[in-house]
């Protein structure tokens, strides 16, 4: 089973641990949104069999592109050496199986260094952005958020609109209205995965919660280098079409 950190938010991990362990099944954690996060005072990364994280440009740390992986397996840790390196032995000396050449270079590696020395600053950042959001959208009709309990803390590595067809204006709509203003949206996760073209010769089964989902979902700017004052001028176009003209 895969658990995903959606928008930065862990999944209920215990409750995706009872069912693995009730069926014998092993848990991984698409992580690539989460790092930062943490789930009952616990920072992800420690979860599971194995979490991945990304390290790409739109993450709340960044290595220009590359990601990192962590296990307490230490049999799992090994071979996803050998697969980064051609799928060679630890002396290089042969090729066991199969493997793809994505070792991260010194240079991306360096990056993420210096990134992470700065994550608690990075994450009151955006929490910050975040709240000012939530105030500014909160009362809107039509308007919903991403829930979260008192038991995870996100990482903030998204901040997503929930556009219902209660809202002055749907998702799409928005979208393109934000485009013409010069600001930067995007819909998340659209089109769901059953829908992508690559994936129609498996399609057998529609998914109405995805499918809504996608059709409502629209992520705002959210970054460090984002101003208030930027933020402001956001949060005023938005409103602009939030409310009855």
């Amino acid at each position: 089973m895969i658990g995903v950190n959606v928008f930065g938010l862990p999944p209920q991990i215990e409750e995706l641990e009872q069912i693995c362990q009730s069926r014998g099944w092993k848990l991984i954690f698409d992580s690539a949104q989460g790092l930062g996060a943490e789930y009952k005072g616990e920072k992800v990364g420690k979860f599971g069999l194995a979490e991945i994280f990304s390290l790409s440009p739109s993450k709340v740390i960044t290595a220009g592109e590359g990601g990192v992986i962590t296990t307490n397996d230490s049999t799992l840790a090994e071979r996803l050496r050998s697969l980064r390196n051609y799928g060679k032995t630890k002396d290089g000396s042969d090729i066991i199986e199969t493997g793809l050449s994505v070792r991260m270079s010194e240079f991306n590696a360096v990056v993420a260094y210096h990134n992470f020395a700065h994550l608690k600053e990075l994450l009151k950042t955006r929490k910050a952005l975040v709240e000012k959001y939530l105030q500014a959208f909160s009362t809107k009709k039509g308007i919903k958020f991403q829930i979260i309990d008192g038991k995870r803390k996100s990482a903030y590595n998204y901040f997503v609109l929930r556009i219902s067809d209660k809202a002055q204006i749907n998702c799409e709509e928005l979208h393109k209205k934000l485009q013409e203003h010069g600001i930067e949206s995007k819909r998340y996760f659209h089109p769901p995965a059953h829908k992508i073209q690559a994936y129609q010769h498996w399609q057998k089964d529609s998914f109405p919660n995805s499918e809504l989902l996608a059709e409502q979902c629209l992520a705002l700017p959210l970054y460090p280098q984002l101003r208030f004052e930027e933020q402001e001028k956001i949060i005023q176009t938005i409103n602009y079409y939030l409310e009855e003209q």
